[in-house]
């Protein structure tokens, strides 16, 4: 497997697929209500919602750019 395949197999294992360190991010928010998840520990803080869309831009940003693209 080259490097590049190996980056984007690593990306997916740690967002939907089976991984050998536990639940993977998508398994750790399952149960999450919309309000759970906008919840703000204290002000200046990130919520849930916040790192996963972080999260989710970031996969797509790699992805998207070992792929060839902008």
């Amino acid at each position: 497997m080259d490097s590049a395949k190996l980056v984007l197999a690593l990306l997916d294992e740690g967002y939907e697929k089976k991984t050998w360190h536990g639940p993977n991010l998508k398994q750790s928010i399952k149960g999450v209500t919309a309000k759970q998840a906008a919840w703000r520990p204290r002000p200046g803080r990130h919520n849930i919602w916040e790192v996963m869309l972080h999260a989710a831009y970031w996969k797509y940003a790699v992805r998207r750019r070992i792929e060839g693209g902008k």
